[in-house]
């Protein structure tokens, strides 16, 4: 496939060229992750495979429907970028989950807790032989409490947020912290930026880039009662820098998960294959050489997520999955 020197840079990965070298360099040299709890994993060999939370981060009716936002989408700025040319993951602030926690948690137990508030009311007023008005604000004296923790508690949680947004959207809408870490597939490079402990607005973090080739991937494991989490990693083989690129989907309980968010990104860097199909990406497609080349030669439709219907789309989602379980990458 040919590849156009002026858009990809020298330094762009190549697994034809660059997969083997990685490996026999690792091999050469021991990881530090053999010394660790970590479970190395190998460059290359990778399979056409997308992470159930890649799959599903845009679904057809988002496709269809680009433009619709919500209003707090709408007052976040956010630096996060993916698209044909990198996969940059730039962190909500923490005030934005706090909020995002609080007004999705709060819906939820409202819808669900005060059903049970009035059976506690009702269960309470007909003790009274006889229904008045009396007994009616007797009983709203006996349980009123009750009334605010099972339904007003839940009801502050969600309205609460949903009133920050509408009297200081300025300050909900500042920037957070800045981005965590690039991957770029036109440079073929790795991107991470180190932030001070405690940032000042007047010092800017230290910025580091290395071949994508020069790093290393894991799954690290951690546990908890119900079982083990996975978390995929990657680092630099000289300097040691960690890139939490797993981020992207999240602990997994499932370790398939992390293998194919390696294929994944191995496939998205590579220069010498398209971009991988998944339908947040597919708005893109014909912006990467290669990867339009591709689309034109196998007569891809342009719009081949964005035209499927969502029983379709599921059943798609449910094929992956079945061909992620079975993936070994160790």
């Amino acid at each position: 496939m040919f590849l156009d020197a002026q858009y990809y840079s020298p330094a762009a990965y190549h697994s034809d060229r660059d997969g083997e070298k990685v490996n026999r360099e690792r091999a050469f040299k021991k990881s530090r992750f053999d010394e660790s709890r970590s479970m190395a994993l190998r460059w290359g060999g990778t399979k056409d495979v997308i992470p159930s939370v890649l799959l599903r981060h845009k679904t057809p009716e988002d496709l269809k429907n680009p433009h619709q936002e919500t209003d707090l989408d709408r007052q976040i700025q956010n630096e996060s970028r993916e698209d044909h040319e990198c996969i940059l993951h730039a962190p909500y602030p923490f005030r934005i989950w706090a909020l995002m926690v609080s007004e999705s948690a709060g819906r939820i137990l409202f819808y669900l807790m005060t059903p049970l508030a009035f059976l506690v009311f009702g269960l309470d007023f007909f003790i009274y032989e006889e229904i008045s008005w009396e007994a009616i604000f007797t009983t709203l004296r006996e349980v009123w409490l009750v009334f605010f923790i099972v339904s007003g508690l839940p009801l502050l949680m969600w309205t609460i947020p949903l009133l920050i947004l509408a009297v200081s959207p300025r300050w909900l809408g500042k920037k957070g912290q800045g981005p965590e870490w690039e991957l770029n597939r036109r440079t073929g490079m790795v991107r991470v930026w180190h932030y001070p402990r405690r940032l000042s607005r007047h010092r800017k973090p230290d910025i580091t880039e290395h071949p994508f080739t020069d790093y290393e991937a894991a799954v690290s494991a951690a546990a908890d009662q119900y079982g083990p989490w996975y978390h995929f990693i990657l680092r630099h083989r000289i300097s040691g820098e960690y890139v939490k690129a797993g981020t992207v989907i999240g602990p997994q309980r499932n370790l398939e998960q992390c293998y194919a968010l390696w294929d994944f990104l191995q496939n998205y860097m590579d220069v010498s294959r398209p971009l991988p199909d998944v339908p947040f990406l597919e708005p893109h497609r014909h912006k990467d050489p290669v990867t339009a080349e591709h689309d034109e030669k196998v007569g891809r439709p342009a719009d081949y997520w964005r035209d499927m219907d969502m029983a379709t789309f599921e059943q798609r989602a449910e094929e992956m999955e079945g061909r992620v379980r079975s993936i070994r990458s160790l």
